[in-house]
């Protein structure tokens, strides 16, 4: 569980982190004429600002991912206590009746 917290904590900043360098990279390659120059970045910057929906989708998965674990993990937490108090009131009828 600690393992999809993180991914959830994390993903979206390395989404960021990809989109920054993207950007960076793009402004690097400018390049050339004024007109191809101006294509292949704004190429480049489209192409690194998918960095961010992915990044944000694989922390909601991971989100989505640790709320199903943990609601599962509390099910079965309550159902052992319900558990553990009828063990103890049956072994309170056994011990009553000795």
């Amino acid at each position: 569980m600690r393992t999809l917290a993180a991914i959830t904590g994390t993903a979206p900043f390395f989404g960021l982190l990809g989109t920054v360098f993207g950007i960076l990279g793009s402004f690097m390659g400018t390049t050339g004429s004024r007109e191809h120059a101006f294509a292949r970045l704004a190429f480049s910057l489209a192409s690194a600002l998918w960095f961010v929906p992915f990044g944000l989708a694989t922390a909601l998965l991971a989100r989505a991912c640790f709320a199903a674990v943990r609601g599962a993990h509390t099910r079965m937490l309550e159902e052992e206590l319900i558990a553990v108090h009828h063990l103890r009131v049956a072994l309170a009828h056994w011990r009553a009746r000795l």
